[in-house]
């Protein structure tokens, strides 16, 4: 009896813990902000993005103030799905390789003023693609921001959540 009594616990331990790593834990939509919106707007932005998925997919939002160094170097770690930064700063990494192209982000309508400029042409097969997306300033900002002042985003090809990571994006593009 004992002895049953033992293979039937060891038999129930074992199945739990094979459930347990057969759990597919879904990796968190990482978004990296490298700009002056404020830390305590993390919270308010962080669920505003969260209200895009009806089935609660994780995201992790990332607020940093900006600093060249600090992109560069989560950009060669491969930090985040989603790189958030000036217009002056993203429009000079457009020409780079390893960018995600963003024409679905717009399918079917037409880009907002000036994102003509964010489009890039492929030297070698001639095509022309977007690679940035205008974020709207409401989004990011309830104060006043300068006029010309601009925040874009961008996708780095090695993200594996680019589905979610367009749906996003979808969201928080500037529609003007």
């Amino acid at each position: 009896m004992k002895r049953v009594l033992r293979m039937g616990t060891l038999f129930v331990f074992l199945l739990i813990v094979l459930v347990g790593c057969n759990e597919k834990r879904e990796k968190p939509l990482t978004i990296l902000f490298f700009s002056s919106v404020l830390p305590t707007e993390e919270a308010r932005l962080k669920e505003d993005i969260s209200n895009v998925f009806e089935d609660s997919s994780p995201v992790d939002l990332q607020l940093y103030p900006f600093t060249m160094e600090k992109l560069i170097g989560e950009l060669s770690s491969r930090n985040g799905d989603i790189y958030v930064a000036n217009e002056e700063t993203i429009t000079r990494m457009l020409h780079k390789k390893g960018l995600t192209p963003l024409e679905t982000v717009y399918q079917g309508k037409k880009l907002p003023n000036g994102a003509k400029s964010y489009q890039v042409t492929n030297q070698e097969s001639g095509e022309v693609h977007l690679y940035a997306v205008p974020i709207r300033k409401d989004f990011y900002s309830k104060h006043k921001v300068p006029p010309n002042f601009k925040l874009l985003a961008i996708l780095p090809e090695y993200s594996k959540n680019k589905k979610n990571a367009i749906r996003v994006l979808k969201y928080l593009a500037d529609k003007n």
